[in-house]
């Protein structure tokens, strides 16, 4: 909480002083300072977390191996195109 209200802080002191540019800079460096914080007042007591679920290893979108075979589409079908009758002939 402290790392937003830090970069808020920032944002607008720098803004303040140097127009354009330093709200970037205030911004950066509040929020540098508000994540010191954070980590000092609630650091300590959080678990240490472990992420579950995918990862990027799991994820395959294409390979090459020698002599694979090389999958295509579903089978082509012919298509016979008769010229229209016309009604009038």
């Amino acid at each position: 909480m402290a790392r937003v209200v830090l970069t808020v802080g920032g944002y607008v002191l720098g803004n303040l002083l140097l127009p354009g540019i330093g709200g970037a800079i205030g911004g950066a460096l509040g929020g540098y300072v508000g994540g010191i914080v954070d980590q000092q007042l609630f650091g300590a007591d959080t678990p240490a977390q472990t992420v579950y679920g995918a990862r990027m290893q799991d994820l395959r979108v294409q390979s090459s191996s020698y002599r694979s075979v090389i999958r295509q589409g579903p089978a082509r079908l012919e298509h016979h195109l008769d010229a229209p009758q016309s009604s009038l002939a």
